[in-house]
C-alpha cells in the first residue's frame, strides 16, 4: 500500500497558496475538482467559499503571518462570528482546509 497521498492531490492544494500575492490568481478548475472528489465535495460550493476567503487569508498573509496555515487559520477563526456567519458558509472549505493542513509537511526541523 502507498504511505503518500496521491501527488495531484498534494499539487491540487496549490489552490491555498497565498505567496504569490492578494490579487486573485487563475487557480485551475481541475485543483479544486480534484480537491473536491478526494473529499466527497460539491466543487463549486468549495470554489464559491474559497472565493470569498482567499482575500481575507491574503491580507492577513501580507500583512501579519506570512505563513499560508495560519493565515487560513485566522481567516477562519475571524469569520466565526454570529454576525459574520451567514455571509461566510465554509462547510466545504474546512474539509478542504483540515485536509490540507494535515496533508502538509515540511522538510525543515
Amino acid at each position: 500500500e502507498v504511505e503518500f497521498p496521491d501527488f495531484d492531490i498534494i499539487t491540487a492544494f496549490q489552490v491555498f497558496d497565498l505567496s504569490h500575492g492578494s490579487s486573485e490568481t487563475i487557480v485551475r478548475t481541475t485543483s479544486f475538482e480534484r480537491i473536491a472528489k478526494a473529499f466527497s465535495l460539491d466543487v463549486d460550493v468549495f470554489a464559491c467559499e474559497h472565493a470569498k476567503f482567499r482575500p481575507i487569508a491574503a491580507y492577513i498573509f501580507e500583512n501579519e503571518v506570512q505563513n499560508n496555515h495560519k493565515a487560513w487559520r485566522l481567516a477562519v477563526e475571524r469569520t466565526n462570528t454570529p454576525s459574520a456567519r451567514n455571509k461566510y458558509t465554509m462547510k466545504a472549505l474546512l474539509v478542504a482546509l483540515r485536509a490540507y493542513f494535515s496533508l502538509s509537511f515540511s522538510t525543515s526541523g
